[in-house]
């Protein structure tokens, strides 16, 4: 499945169903811009008044059912993202769509237990016909979080759902823009961003092996039932483990495109493939791979969803801390991605000879984003990849390399053809940077160091039981 039949495919859909159509749309864009995590609150009931089947496929049936939720949901399952959805609220002995799909995590919800205030497992139900669905679903590829009361933001003024006490007057008026709502919706989160942290810790780490991992890990992983699935989650998501990971190098194709890197085989998917934010106006927005074979440890033949082979600059740190060596007490460095294009302040407009410019730059320090970056030059903060040694460190025979950005110049902020690149060097005591290609030679900062080669590194993600 590729975006662009999908594309084709949500062009041809009808619009009568404009609910159908637009969360589709918002999943495919989600997928195709590099996501890792998807949190769907939000689904489907068969049993519900208006409800069209068609709204409800079975993607996997004998035969599958013609929708384009399928292809969105094999498109994701191409770009190894997670999905996450909400089980419903009916009460019902069956999950919602598209949390009864086997490649999205139903999530129920939970209430908290006066008479046993340590239970995370008490199930959320109200009556006959309002609480967390249960089901085959839930015990096959279902967990539990929170789901009743869960304070949140709310449009001021506005009540969401007032059979489940959603929205900005719960429990009362006196917090404009915040207020209580009950249901699976609100337990959705709470999975999905424990499961963005486990991808940022392993993000090589599949689609398949990232549920398998919540499961196993889970209060109920090794019994699992149909009404709280796996259980609640628990601490050991999140194992205190030393991890190093591969850090993807790209250079842009065409006038234009600098150097674009990423720990993210999502966002790497979404670099070749040409759907990587921010998208220049005109020209081409396509990535072509360079620097060293990412290692065969990794299982990672192409990127996801793609025929193209992983290219790496070398291998950092996806926490902050490494807790289980020598050096437990040195706080790594980030290493912040920046993007700007044009038309963004203080360049007020494109024009013929930037409209197809995308710069992307990089630092280890916040102050040097905001000051120096997006106050001075336009640029947007998309995050940290990962982290670097502050200095030099050996591990295990491995000798670290200094990571350099260099700059092609360094004029008035709002000049459009600056670009900079990461490269990798044997750090002297003179810091001689002639090894830096010519054009990025006229400011060199070290942010860091990382290794070439992953000799540091412990297995690129858990462990998983077997079968």
């Amino acid at each position: 499945m590729t975006p662009e039949r999908v594309a084709s495919n949500l062009s041809s859909y009808t619009t009568s169903r404009g609910t159908t159509l637009n969360r589709v749309n918002g999943v495919v864009r989600a997928i195709n811009v590099g996501a890792q995590v998807i949190n769907m609150s939000f689904g489907q009931y068969a049993g519900l008044a208006g409800v069209d089947p068609a709204d409800i496929p079975n993607c996997q049936g004998t035969p599958p059912t013609p929708s384009i939720w399928c292809d969105a949901l094999e498109l994701a399952e191409a770009r190894e993202v997670v999905l996450v959805a909400s089980s419903g609220n009916e009460n019902a002995v069956t999950a919602n769509f598209p949390a009864r799909d086997p490649r999205v995590v139903a999530v129920g919800a939970t209430e908290y237990d006066p008479a046993n205030p340590m239970n995370r497992e008490k199930r959320w139900t109200e009556s006959a016909s309002r609480g967390s669905n249960t089901g085959a679903e839930m015990q096959d590829h279902g967990v539990v979080a929170p789901g009743r009361d869960i304070l949140s933001t709310m449009f001021p003024g506005f009540n969401w759902n007032p059979a489940l006490r959603c929205g900005d007057s719960y429990p009362d008026d006196s917090r404009p823009g915040y207020g209580l709502c009950t249901g699976t919706s609100m337990s959705a989160p709470f999975v999905s961003g424990i499961l963005g942290m486990v991808r940022s810790l392993f993000p090589t780490m599949t689609a398949a092996n990232t549920r398998q991992w919540l499961f196993t890990t889970s209060s109920k992983g090794a019994a699992p039932d149909t009404y709280v699935g796996h259980g609640a989650i628990t601490e050991e998501v999140i194992p205190d483990w030393e991890v190093w990971t591969p850090l993807f190098s790209f250079q842009g194709i065409g006038a234009g495109k600098g150097y674009f890197y990423t720990t993210v085989p999502q966002m790497a998917s979404a670099a070749v493939e040409g759907t990587l934010r921010p998208k220049v106006n005109t020209g081409s927005n396509v990535y072509t791979a360079y620097g060293n074979p990412l290692d065969i440890g990794f299982g990672m033949p192409t990127y996801p969803g793609t025929a193209v082979a992983p290219q790496v600059i070398g291998y950092i740190s996806s926490r902050i801390k490494q807790p289980v060596n020598a050096f437990s007490s040195i706080d790594l460095v980030p290493l912040i991605r920046m993007s700007r294009a044009c038309g963004a302040s203080p360049w007020p407009t494109c024009t013929s000879a930037t409209s197809g410019r995308v710069t992307h730059a990089y630092t280890n320090s916040w102050y040097d984003a905001m000051q120096n970056f997006v106050a001075t030059r336009g640029f947007r903060i998309d995050g940290v990849e990962g982290f670097l040694w502050p200095t030099r460190r050996n591990c295990y025979g491995g000798t670290g390399k200094a990571l350099v950005r260099g700059s092609t110049h360094h004029s008035a902020p709002s000049d459009q053809s600056e670009d900079y690149g990461l490269f990798t060097m044997q750090e002297t005591n003179s810091h001689d940077f002639t090894s830096l290609p010519a054009a990025y030679q006229h400011e060199q900062t070290i942010l860091g160091y990382l290794y070439e080669i992953p000799i540091c590194l412990n297995p690129p993600h858990p462990p998983l039981p077997p079968g």
